[in-house]
């Protein structure tokens, strides 16, 4: 099976796939699906061949992609109905759209702003009264290709002395089976993140907790270079009320802290320090007193990949 390409709206109403079965079809010639671009930073050492490299970072990412519309009825209406859904899914005053990429090993997508290629090139051999040939153009600010789905770990109160935290729900973390009722609720607890690349979560915490404080650390101490500081921790020195929901979101691109909806930034302590996870096997140590069987420790976040595919 090759490669399918889809455009999608960022809500998912609205979707064009480009393999020729509604009137658009994708041609050779594609770029930016695989590796982003980066940016490689070195620095010359007096007496020293070469140089030394000092940074690396993936850049945005641009894409284009060749595309041919054909009208199926060979009628010049149905042709511009084709080209307005696609001028109206990826118009950028209408924000993002989506490049899906499908292939039999997973779904993958790429959030992408248009940049250009549908000004017209009418009169030249790429348009036709019935059809058109053009390359869209787009640029991915987040320069990874991510899961479909959100990947959710979630965690609850043991009324007894059972063992320690675990998942309610399917997960295929490794973690022991559930949340005892005690102020130190579980340490050295292995989780797997398979993302290839750091991942920011998201962190729900579901009260009642009379505090919270958690830390996510690689279990080998030993991390790529550039990756920046090793440990992930947060404290919420007031804890969450019953039936109260505080929600970290802890993506610099979108960074908030709220709780119930409401901006509450005050309820998390200055200490804590909001760095990603990191590929492999991490280990989280979390102490929240005060819970009951309605507490709940939630993780979401997405896994990125260097390629669409």
């Amino acid at each position: 099976m090759l490669p399918k390409l889809i455009l999608e709206s960022l809500d998912r109403s609205r979707r064009i796939p480009l393999d020729d079965s509604m009137g658009w079809r994708a041609l050779a010639g594609a770029t930016g699906l695989d590796m982003p671009p980066m940016d490689v930073v070195t620095s010359l050492v007096p007496g020293v061949a070469g140089s030394v490299l000092e940074d690396v970072r993936a850049e945005e990412r641009p894409v284009f992609l060749p595309i041919m519309v054909t009208a199926g009825d060979q009628t010049s209406v149905t042709h511009h109905a084709l080209m307005d859904e696609l001028r109206d899914l990826v118009d950028p005053l209408n924000g993002e759209f989506r490049v899906v990429g499908v292939t039999p090993r997973a779904e993958r997508e790429l959030t992408v702003v248009y940049t250009g290629g549908l000004e017209g090139q009418y009169g030249t051999t790429e348009a036709g009264l019935y059809w058109r040939k053009f390359g869209l153009n787009a640029t991915a600010c987040q320069p990874f290709a991510r899961d479909r789905a959100d990947r959710v770990v979630e965690f609850a109160m043991s009324s007894g002395g059972g063992p320690f935290l675990g998942p309610v729900g399917g997960t295929n973390a490794l973690w022991p089976r559930s949340l005892a009722t005690a102020a130190v609720i579980g340490d050295n607890m292995r989780v797997t993140v398979g993302s290839e690349v750091p991942v920011f979560p998201t962190v729900e915490l579901v009260g009642p907790m009379d505090s919270f404080a958690g830390t996510m650390r690689l279990a080998d101490a030993t991390l790529p270079p550039f990756y920046g500081g090793m440990e992930w921790s947060v404290s919420v020195p007031q804890g969450v009320p019953e039936g109260s929901t505080l929600r970290l979101v802890t993506d610099p691109r979108a960074r908030s802290i709220r709780m119930d909806g409401q901006l509450a930034a005050g309820r998390v302590a200055r200490g804590s320090t909001l760095r990603p996870f990191y590929p492999g096997v991490n280990v989280l140590d979390v102490s929240a007193p005060g819970g009951t069987d309605e507490t709940r420790v939630r993780l979401l976040w997405r896994e990125l990949h260097r390629s669409l595919w």
